[in-house]
């Protein structure tokens, strides 16, 4: 089936978590943040694309989960060079968690 419904998903919650680090800094939300937050639309824009994502996490293999994770891993990085590889690998354990539960909820959402 493939993960990368679970991919869009994990990459939309990272750049989310991130935009929200980048935006709240400073310790508040002014003029300074306009354009952190025009990437807003695109990442709105992944969690629109959710078809299908909660078949994917229910047929989730162990080799696309270490497939997912290392996705996961690997844009943590690219969004935060600066982080350490245990770190990425936590946050990495920790993404999949979210977005396995996160397409569980869809699937209820959804399902008729």
């Amino acid at each position: 089936m493939g993960i990368e419904h679970l991919k869009e998903l994990s990459d939309a919650l990272l750049e989310t978590v991130d935009l929200v680090d980048d935006v709240l800094a400073d310790g508040k939300v002014n003029l300074a943040d306009f354009g952190k937050l025009m990437s807003v639309p695109g990442i709105i824009s992944k969690y629109k694309n959710l078809d299908g994502v909660d078949e994917e996490a229910l047929d989730l293999d162990p080799t696309e989960e270490q497939e997912l994770k290392a996705h996961i891993r690997a844009k943590a990085q690219e969004l935060n060079s600066d982080i350490e590889s245990d770190k990425a690998g936590i946050i990495a354990e920790k993404i999949l968690l979210a977005v396995v539960n996160i397409a569980g909820a869809v699937g209820l959402f959804t399902a008729d």
